[in-house]
């Protein structure tokens, strides 16, 4: 890739997100828990490394939203609760989550037992060893930790075998509850109809380009003479993305004497690309609408339980992905998120496909791009496979994906043996202030934490958008997007069932080997179908079913 390109690959080595830390199934030994079940969770979220351990390194000044005083006030009103509720004595709250999380948490320990009179133990750990410690806790009858701040994808896991507490009689009383944005107060926060989490994070998959290449008058020009239509900014669908990765690939767009590239994103082998190759897929497999039996589903048939993956639109969506990654670097099916943050931020990228974090991370000091990115949803599909009247239906179609879930608050079985509901209420109440959220979200991508909640956007607080380096039609294109996202009428989030890391394993070796040319994208979705069918078989069809249904809100 060159001399420039090398180097810039190292910017974000130590800023790596959460999701980086992926590896293959098997790096830590769950094969006994619950019947093999959920084994393999730990091994899969082994990573390579552990998650950045950069932390927030000043206080919020001023909460984010509307509501200027909320911070102090919930802080009075709290104080007086815990001392009516569980007496004046000190008590005591274990945490336990990966490194920038439970930096997060201790930022605020003094003020929890200055304000509620806890104290707080918080138990840091490597990504990779939280599903482990979570699971050896529970199963021992340790009990040691109260409140896990975990991965969203755990949660059909960790509910399903009643390892957390349902949470509706607190969000009847919770009062932020209409301030998250809708799909996670819906959805992320929810399995089987029921309310399990409590999120302090939003994670989606989002479109990051270059505005001023995009409105480059030469550049315009130069697009349309090859292509014939006009340089679509943002991309509405994966052919134009296609294009324009094409088009802006390979030659020096940035005048610094060597060649940029078209588009970068995951599509190595346990580097994320099962988060990836869903985003193409999608487009192409899933009819609008709720879940139901040919609505609304990604990944499989919600009445028998077999894999959608050998159908067309699944099959499409890897010809495309097969397609893209000719448009990027030399190397991209090596790639990992971190490779594709370090070309972006460095400006050797047009296109991006990433998380969120992509906002805060185009602000940072490493940043050569500050002011100079746009965003927007994934493009769509000019059709999808109707499964139902086994046809194309030739119109477009964009589904949105929220890739990850995001960090989730989830109360461990425990609590309610201990007698602490109320004290833990008391407590997340105090922590999901809006404010404690806002300054990873907004300043600092490498965190992990993006915005999840309307008092967070632009236009409650632009000043305080202002503050953290951002412009205003940057901030304001951003906050829209996301709010888009989590506004859309269609989404479609990962398998979040037991044995979902086994699935989810599976379908990034199948992307990863299209990508790097090793399978064609039929015999890949073929070998896909074949192998979690098997995994449904050995995990038991009926319970795999019971809890997918359960997973879509689907009556079981």
């Amino acid at each position: 890739m060159g001399k420039k390109t090398n180097n810039n690959l190292n910017l974000l080595k130590k800023k790596i997100s959460r999701r980086s830390a992926l590896s293959t199934v098997g790096k830590v030994a769950l094969s006994t828990v619950i019947a093999g079940v959920v084994a393999g969770v730990g091994g899969y979220y082994a990573g390579k490394s552990s998650a950045p351990t950069a932390t927030a390194t000043t206080t919020v000044t001023s909460t984010v939203g509307a509501k200027g005083t909320v911070t102090e006030t919930m802080t009075e009103t709290m104080t007086e609760t815990v001392t009516k509720t569980v007496g004046a004595a000190p008590k005591k709250i274990t945490t336990i989550s990966d490194s920038i999380l439970s930096k997060y948490i201790r930022f605020y320990k003094d003020a929890v037992e200055r304000d509620l009179g806890i104290k707080l133990e918080v138990i840091e750990a490597l990504y990779g060893e939280l599903f482990e410690k979570i699971s050896t806790d529970i199963i021992s009858g340790a009990n040691r930790f109260d409140l896990f701040l975990g991965p969203g994808d755990f949660i059909g896991t960790l509910a399903s075998q009643g390892w957390i507490l349902p949470l509706d009689d607190f969000m009847q009383t919770y009062p932020y509850l209409d301030d998250y944005l809708p799909w996670i107060r819906n959805r992320v926060m929810k399995w089987g109809g029921h309310y399990y989490g409590l999120a302090f994070d939003g994670d989606c998959h989002i479109l990051a380009y270059r505005k001023d290449l995009f409105r480059n008058p030469e550049y315009r020009e130069m697009f349309k003479e090859k292509y014939n239509y006009d340089l679509p900014d943002p991309p509405k669908t994966i052919d134009e993305l296609i294009d324009v990765a094409e088009f802006f690939n390979g030659w020096d767009w940035d005048g610094d004497g060597e060649p940029e590239y078209g588009i970068a994103f995951s599509a190595k082998r346990a580097g994320q690309t099962a988060w990836t190759i869903i985003d193409f897929v999608a487009q192409y497999a899933v009819k609008p609408g709720p879940p139901s039996k040919y609505t609304g589903v990604l990944y499989f048939d919600p009445e028998t339980m077999e894999p959608l993956t050998n159908t067309p639109g699944w099959i499409e969506g890897f010809k495309k992905w097969q397609e893209i990654v000719k448009h990027g670097p030399p190397g991209l099916p090596d790639f990992d998120v971190s490779d594709t943050r370090g070309l972006y931020m460095a400006g050797d990228v047009a296109i991006a496909i990433d998380w969120s974090d992509s906002g805060p991370l185009s602000i940072s000091p490493d940043s050569k791009v500050k002011g100079k990115m746009a965003w927007a949803k994934l493009p769509g599909a000019p059709k999808y496979w109707d499964r139902e009247k086994q046809k194309w239906v030739e119109e477009f179609n964009q589904i949105t994906l929220l890739n990850f879930g995001g960090w989730v608050w989830y109360v461990m079985k425990g609590v309610k043996e201990k007698g602490m509901e109320n004290l833990v209420r008391i407590f997340l109440t105090y922590m999901t202030t809006s404010d404690k959220a806002a300054e990873m979200a907004v300043a600092h991508g490498e965190t992990g934490v993006n915005i999840f909640r309307y008092s967070h956007l632009y236009s409650k607080n632009p000043d305080y958008w202002i503050k953290q380096g951002w412009d205003p039609e940057s901030a304001e294109n951003y906050c829209n997007t996301v709010m888009e996202v989590y506004e859309s009428p269609n989404v479609v989030l990962d398998i979040r069932i037991p044995g979902f890391e086994r699935y989810w394993d599976a379908l990034d070796e199948a992307a990863a080997n299209v990508a790097s040319g090793t399978w064609g994208p039929e015999d890949a979705c073929n070998w896909l179908y074949d192998e979690w069918s098997r995994i449904t078989e050995e995990l038991g069809k009926d319970k795999q079913l019971k809890w997918y249904r359960q997973d879509l809100g689907l009556s079981t």
